[in-house]
């Protein structure tokens, strides 16, 4: 005897398209830090008897700096190339199971992001960050009360179990070129919890290329908590293994 076969049929289909999206980051006296700009983006979302499936993909992605007199007009760049699109998230999830809990497949596809950035932007964007999430009317921060990843409670997380028959994160690329030294002037005031030191020891780094290993699981379920925190690990001991490339494509001061 033969097992059944199974005919699948889309049930539904949806496309979207956006032919580009740009956002300014403008502090509270409207002065523009950045302009941060996706070019032509695509959303497809289709159904059958058994699953949903969905893709997202991007052409290209820039993050522009608006001071005038910036040595690095373009902080990060990311586009498509001739075979693959910047930026590519497809999945596929079972139907009947809660929504993007249970899935057949995920992945992620990224292709090579250049960085160009300055001591006086990363100041500015230190700034507005830490002034803008962190906080308290009474002046405190709001960081000194969040955990360490390991402190953190699962609680959120528990029967919220994610299961995925394939996943998959590719490898990150990263060029890196930094100075610290530009003649820009900052907008904004430097922050106290800014690390500048540390900055300024590096003087130039140029075209050090660092690669953020990818991950592949199967058949894996985990807590959303849990695989958070992997991620995170992983690209963090990634980083610091390739230390090197930093350094070697550095004036120490």
């Amino acid at each position: 005897s033969r097992d059944p076969v199974i005919i699948t049929r889309n049930l539904f289909n949806l496309y979207v398209n956006m032919s580009g999206l740009s956002i300014s980051l403008i502090d509270s006296l409207y002065r523009e830090l950045c302009l941060i700009s996706f070019g032509n983006m695509d959303f497809t979302m289709s159904t059958t008897q058994t699953d949903y499936s969905i893709e997202l993909t991007l052409d290209s992605f820039q993050v522009d700096d608006q001071c005038l007199t910036t040595a690095f007009p373009v902080i990060l760049n990311g586009s498509s190339t001739k075979r693959n699109k910047f930026l590519k998230v497809s999945a596929s999830f079972y139907r009947g199971a809660p929504f993007l809990i249970s899935f057949n497949m995920f992945s992620f596809t990224l292709q090579k992001i250049i960085i160009y950035g300055d001591l006086a932007f990363i100041s500015d964007f230190f700034t507005m960050v830490m002034d803008t999430f962190y906080a308290k009317t009474d002046g405190t921060r709001k960081i000194s009360d969040i955990h360490p990843p390991s402190q953190n409670p699962e609680s959120d997380s528990v029967g919220k179990i994610l299961s995925f028959k394939k996943f998959r994160l590719s490898p990150i690329l990263l060029e890196v070129n930094y100075r610290s030294v530009t003649g820009r002037p900052t907008t904004l005031p430097i922050d106290p919890d800014m690390p500048i030191t540390i900055f300024k020891l590096v003087g130039n780094i140029t075209g050090a290329n660092i690669r953020l290993n990818g991950i592949i699981f199967k058949n894996f379920r985990a807590p959303l908590s849990f695989l958070q925190r992997n991620l995170m690990a992983n690209y963090k001991n990634s980083l610091m293994s390739q230390m090197w490339a930093l350094t070697g494509h550095s004036d120490i001061l």
